[in-house]
């Protein structure tokens, strides 16, 4: 695709095409625990930054900053933990996923810590 076509930005596939915006969902990891969780995610190009905000079944909880990237024609996207505030007993993680084509739905998983998979929808 080339960065330029019909009228729209590089990344850009039609309206609503972008990861930005409020972001909510659930999980579980291989522990099974059970995690709610909202994503506020900022997308520019390429490039993500954001930050989870995670609330688990065994009561832990914390803001996790993440920066990323997106790849359109994939539709996937990359995101891994900078740093974690508030938090207990949660930690920095990669995250890899892949948004629907409706760009409201998402799933992935993630490998650090316990891994676990989740899912959501744009709000």
């Amino acid at each position: 695709m080339s960065a330029i076509h019909a009228g729209k930005r590089h990344g850009d596939d039609g309206p609503g095409a972008t990861l930005e915006g409020t972001w909510h969902g659930n999980g579980i990891d291989r522990e099974g625990t059970t995690w709610l969780w909202k994503l506020t995610l900022e997308h520019d190009r390429s490039k993500l930054k954001g930050a989870f905000q995670w609330t688990g079944s065994r009561g832990q909880r914390g803001t996790e900053h993440v920066r990323g990237e997106f790849d359109p024609a994939a539709r996937s996207f990359i995101l891994k933990g900078i740093d974690v505030e508030h938090a207990d007993r949660v930690g920095p993680n990669t995250y890899f996923g892949r948004v629907g084509e409706d760009f409201v739905s998402l799933v992935g998983y993630w490998i650090d810590w316990e891994p676990g998979v989740f899912l959501g929808t744009k709000r």
